[in-house]
């Protein structure tokens, strides 16, 4: 009883401070150096478990702990963060390389809006469309299927 107790209370204690902020864990504001690294916000509540989601320009994917208070997380949104990785936190999401804890965040101004979706693409080929031959080098598909939907 008593080691179950030490326990409990020790990860209370743990995962009761680790709330995620502006500002820095030691209670100093976080500094503008501090977010150093860009990302998009990423929407994947399709899948179990999931929501969104940091994809980093290196396209790793990065789960907040929480996000702060003060911020409203967009799906496209582009932001710069601070962080940390925990590796003791464990996710049901099974998408993201590594669970984080935000130092701060910001929001980068005119970056935000929505990429393009790419063109249809109408062939017997798929090695000829860029985007499919680096999708077939990416991912290896055994088979691909191509059907018309909607308008193209």
């Amino acid at each position: 009883m008593r080691p179950l107790f030490i326990l409990l209370v020790a990860s209370t204690c743990m995962y009761g401070s680790s709330g995620c902020s502006t500002f820095r864990p030691n209670g100093q504001p976080a500094t503008a150096s501090s977010c150093t690294t860009q990302a998009r916000i990423v929407d994947y509540s399709d899948l179990d478990g999931c929501r969104l989601l940091l994809q980093l320009d290196d396209g790793r994917l990065l789960l907040p702990q929480k996000w702060p208070k003060e911020f409203v997380p967009q799906a496209a949104m582009r932001v710069r963060i601070g962080f940390e990785i925990v590796p003791e936190a464990v996710s049901i999401c099974m998408v993201e390389d590594a669970v984080v804890r935000l130092s701060c965040i910001e929001p980068l101004e005119g970056i935000s809006e929505r990429p393009q979706p790419l063109p249809c693409a109408y062939t017997n080929s798929p090695f000829e469309v860029p985007w499919m031959n680096q999708a077939l080098d990416r991912y290896n598909p055994e088979r691909i299927v191509r059907y018309t939907w909607r308008d193209g």
